[in-house]
């Protein structure tokens, strides 16, 4: 299992008492910039907060970087059929700006942050998802003597186009902007964070509706893709709460575990 050595959020809502934590605080919610969209500004707030060592393994894992869809809706305008793809569009693509190209790009946090703070180890995106931060720990547990690695989770989902979609697999949820920073390294006191072990019971809570999320945050609290498993641990830490296993979803019948220990 991973050793949480620090911590720190950036986030647009509260939650509950996880804001009582050190270095956890809530923003202001974040427009585009011309070369950095939402997600990288939440992600810089955050870390900021952190002493991270340049050569550490960086790890992101990208959700909606901010508002696409009205970037790309000039380009689907000058479409023959009113389609995206179709007939001459490396011609009508010529046409979108580069920073607005570089706006839609989840990949901005990893190079945003590097180029921020100096950062110069050996760094990794993951794709958004709800389940994204359990499926990682298998590949952060996998390092070499578990190298001190900082794990940043960035999105901005409280968009209209990511509303519309997010209410199709949690119809009742609240979205969350943010970013939530994790350092484990080898000599960390904080916790352990961890893949749920093979062999071990894994039996899943249980659910009459196939899109509520499983009951491993409190009632009512915010929903974002890809800071999920963040908030879990943020909530272990301001609640003391030893040792729990966390189940998360990503809305479409997926289900996957981790688990933590408070050390």
């Amino acid at each position: 299992m991973l050793r949480l050595a620090a911590f720190s959020a950036a986030l647009t809502r509260p939650l509950g008492t996880c804001m009582d934590l050190p270095n956890v605080t809530l923003v202001e919610y974040e427009d585009d910039e011309q070369r950095r969209a939402p997600a990288s500004a939440y992600a810089l707030d955050a870390l900021s907060r952190l002493e991270v060592p340049t050569d550490a393994r960086v790890v992101t894992i990208s959700g909606p970087p901010g508002k696409f869809i009205h970037h790309m809706e000039p380009i689907r305008q000058r479409s023959p059929d009113g389609r995206l793809m179709g007939p001459k569009l490396a011609r009508r693509l010529r046409r979108l700006h580069p920073y607005g190209l570089l706006l839609c790009l989840q990949n901005q946090v990893s190079a945003a942050i590097s180029m921020e703070f100096g950062l110069t180890g050996p760094c990794m995106n993951l794709i958004e998802g709800t389940t994204a931060f359990a499926d990682a720990l298998c590949t952060l547990e996998g390092g070499k003597d578990h190298e001190t690695t900082l794990l940043v989770m960035s999105s901005a989902a409280d968009r209209p186009e990511q509303r519309e979609l997010t209410k199709l697999k949690f119809p009742d949820s609240v979205l969350v902007e943010g970013a939530i920073c994790f350092l484990f390294s080898p000599d960390g006191e904080m916790g352990l964070v961890g893949a749920t072990a093979s062999g071990r019971a894994t039996s899943e809570p249980k659910k009459t509706n196939p899109k509520e999320r499983p009951a491993s945050l409190p009632p009512g609290w915010p929903h974002a893709p890809c800071l999920e498993g963040g908030m879990c641990v943020l909530w272990a830490l301001a609640s003391g709460i030893p040792s729990k296993r966390f189940w998360l979803s990503d809305g479409h019948g997926y289900q996957t575990s981790f688990d933590w220990q408070k050390l």
